[in-house]
């Protein structure tokens, strides 16, 4: 047996040395981002319950303003006071779809059952049940600290920590840049047609890459 294993061995070793030089990938120049842009924090701050805004420099919170007047039922374009909302939320032309109308201090489900600022994601629940549930289960949304539930750090963030909930679009966002390693090929923007990179492409001990055949697969066969 131990002849057999010496044998075993010393073919492999005869193998690896027979085998050519190995490659060695070029140097990738790294791509330096941005750190506010991959911060793992909310972007915005939601409103607190009860909720409050600061009015010539008081901090008041809702009724203690409506509760002196009646506001008009439909949303007036020509607001006098939060006149840095802009609603644009799809058919949300009111601010009685969200605010209950009798108690400002409060937001307003189906029924007129009033809940406080810090359940909004029911809120959202009526109109984007679909979206809710994918939110519940992780799918949408953001979660910090952990991804175990049971944790003390887990915490999936509110619907109004991502999205303004007078205008929940997001602006277009510029993408970061894409995953560059060491063998995705030539980076793009030469004056010749990139090729398609292949991630298993392999490299020369110049730093080029294997050519591919004309039938799309390199030496070994692989495809692109």
């Amino acid at each position: 047996m131990r002849i057999v294993t010496l044998t075993v061995l010393f073919s492999l070793a005869a193998w690896f040395l027979s085998e050519p030089s190995p490659s060695f990938p070029p140097a990738v120049t790294p791509v330096r981002v941005d750190l506010e842009l991959i911060q793992p924090v909310a972007l915005r701050v939601p409103m607190s319950a009860p909720p409050s805004t600061l009015i010539e420099g008081t901090r008041l919170r809702c009724s203690e303003c409506h509760a002196l007047f009646k506001s008009e039922h439909q949303t007036d374009p020509d607001l006098r006071q939060h006149q840095n909302l802009g609603l644009d939320h799809g058919m949300n032309e009111r601010c009685f779809n969200c605010h209950s109308e009798e108690d400002r201090n409060m937001l307003v489900l189906h029924g007129e059952e009033q809940i406080s600022f810090d359940q909004v994601e029911l809120l959202c629940a009526k109109c984007h049940g679909p979206t809710y549930r994918d939110w519940q289960a992780g799918m949408h949304g953001k979660t910090l600290g952990s991804w175990d539930r049971e944790s003390p750090d887990f915490r999936r963030l509110v619907c109004t920590e991502c999205h303004d909930p007078h205008a929940p679009a997001f602006d277009p966002i510029a993408p970061l840049p894409g995953p560059n390693t060491l063998r995705m090929g030539e980076p793009s923007g030469h004056s010749t047609p990139p090729r398609r990179r292949n991630p298993l492409r392999t490299w020369t001990r110049d730093g080029s890459p294997i050519e591919h055949g004309q039938n799309g697969t390199d030496e070994h066969g692989a495809g692109q």
